[in-house]
C-alpha cells in the first residue's frame, strides 16, 4: 500500500484529497513508480482503464515492455517513469510491437532460435552437432542483443515503435447538464448511417423527437452507439433502446432523488450489491433508498454482508470487482490528520463526464 501525490486533488465540499492505492493485484511492480509521481484521480483511473483492457498475453507483454523501460531509465542516470511513459505502454500492449515467446529461461530461448531458423549461421549442422549446442550461451547472446525480458515463464521482445496514448488531462470533468445521455443509430440491417441523442429523463415530445430523426416508430429498429450516465452500469439492468419508457420514467426518479450527492452514490452501491439485472428492481432500489445507510469507512472484507428492505426482505450478496487492476483509497486532508473515510473503486472504467460532479463521500 502506498500514497501517491494529488496536488490540487479536492472533494466537492472544498477538503484537500491524498489517494492511496490500497491494493496494485497483478501490477504490483507499478508501486514503487507510481509512489515517486504527482498525478491526479482522472490520470490514475485512466491507466487503471488502459490496464483493466488487457488480456492475459497483453499484460505480459505490459510487463516486459516496462521492465525495458525502467532499464532503459537507469541507463540515463536516473530518469523516472512517468505517467504518460505508463499509457503509451499500456496503449502499445494492445498493439502490434513486440512478440511473447513461450521460453523461460536463456536455454529454452536459446533452442527456439536455432529450431526455428533464426540463427543464419546454424543452417546445414547435422543433428550431432546440432545436440551439442550451447542453447544457453545462444540465448543469452539473443537476448542481450535484443534486450528482450523474462516475465515469468515467457520471453518479451519488443520489435516495434511504441504508440502515443492521447494526452489525459488532471482535471476531472466537468458534471454535463444531463443525467443519462443515449446516441442512437438504426439497426446495421437498415444500412442507415442517421443517428439521434437523447438526453434522459425525457419528455414525450422528446423521444417521438428522436423517433422521427431516425425515421422509425419503434425502439426495436434501433441500437444503442454511445451511453453516458451519472450511473455508468445501466445496460447491466436496462436492455436499451427496447426498455426506452421504463428507463426513462427511472431516469426521472433519479433526478427526483433529494440530497443526489449523498443518495445516488448509496444507489450506484445497491445496484452493485444486489446485482441488479431488471429494470423494476433499480426503480424499486430508488424508491426505498432511504431504508439504507451507507457507511463509507468499511473496507472490502465488510462489506461481505446480506442487506435488508424495509419490510425485512434479505438479499446476499458481496461487491466483487468485475477487474481488478488498482485498488484506490482517497483520504480527507483535515489539520495533518488523514481520516479513514474511503472511496474504492471496484472495476475501473473509463470515467464518465459525470465522475468529476458525483462524490462518493458523504
Amino acid at each position: 500500500m502506498g500514497t501517491v501525490g494529488c496536488a490540487g486533488q479536492a472533494s466537492a465540499y472544498g477538503e484537500i484529497l491524498y489517494m492511496e492505492i490500497d491494493d496494485y493485484y497483478a501490477f504490483e511492480y507499478l508501486a514503487p513508480h507510481l509512489e515517486k509521481l504527482d498525478i491526479s484521480l482522472n490520470e490514475l483511473n485512466d491507466l487503471a482503464a488502459q490496464l483493466a483492457a488487457l488480456d492475459e498475453v497483453q499484460g505480459i507483454a505490459f510487463e516486459g515492455m516496462f521492465s525495458m523501460e525502467v532499464q532503459k531509465k537507469v541507463n540515463a542516470n536516473g530518469g523516472i517513469i512517468t505517467m504518460q511513459d505508463m499509457r503509451d505502454l499500456a496503449v502499445s500492449a494492445r498493439a502490434d510491437c513486440y512478440h511473447v515467446v513461450d521460453a523461460a529461461d536463456d536455454a529454452a530461448l536459446g533452442r527456439f532460435y536455432a529450431e526455428n531458423d533464426f540463427i543464419p549461421e546454424l543452417d546445414g549442422v547435422s543433428d550431432t552437432v546440432f545436440k551439442m549446442l550451447d542453447f544457453a550461451g545462444i540465448g543469452r547472446m539473443m537476448r542481450q542483443g535484443e534486450n528482450g525480458v523474462f516475465v515469468g515463464s515467457l520471453y518479451v521482445l519488443c520489435v516495434g515503435e511504441l504508440t502515443a496514448a492521447p494526452p489525459c488531462p488532471k482535471e476531472l470533468p466537468p458534471k454535463p447538464s444531463h443525467l443519462f445521455r443515449l446516441t442512437l443509430g438504426l439497426h446495421p440491417d437498415f444500412k442507415d448511417a442517421r443517428t439521434a441523442t437523447l438526453n434522459l429523463p425525457a419528455t414525450e415530445a422528446e423521444l417521438s423527437a428522436a423517433q422521427e430523426q431516425l425515421g422509425t416508430l419503434e425502439w426495436e429498429n434501433a441500437v444503442v452507439l454511445d451511453y453516458d450516465g451519472v450511473i455508468p452500469n445501466a445496460a447491466n439492468f436496462a436492455d436499451l433502446p427496447m426498455e426506452m419508457n421504463a428507463f426513462n420514467s427511472f431516469s426521472g426518479a433519479v433526478r427526483d432523488i433529494p440530497f443526489p450527492d449523498r443518495q445516488i452514490p448509496k444507489l450506484k452501491a445497491l445496484l452493485e450489491q444486489f446485482e441488479v439485472k431488471d429494470i423494476g428492481t433499480a426503480m424499486q432500489l430508488v424508491e426505498h433508498l432511504e431504508d439504507y445507510n451507507l457507511t463509507p469507512k468499511l473496507t472490502a472484507g465488510d462489506c461481505h454482508r446480506p442487506a435488508s428492505f424495509h419490510d425485512g426482505r434479505t438479499f446476499g450478496g458481496t461487491v466483487a470487482p468485475s477487474c481488478k487492476p488498482l485498488c484506490l483509497r482517497l483520504r480527507h486532508h483535515q489539520g495533518g490528520q488523514r481520516s479513514s473515510l474511503a472511496l474504492r473503486p471496484t472495476a475501473p472504467r473509463r470515467l464518465s463526464a459525470h465522475a468529476g460532479a458525483d462524490p462518493a463521500i458523504p
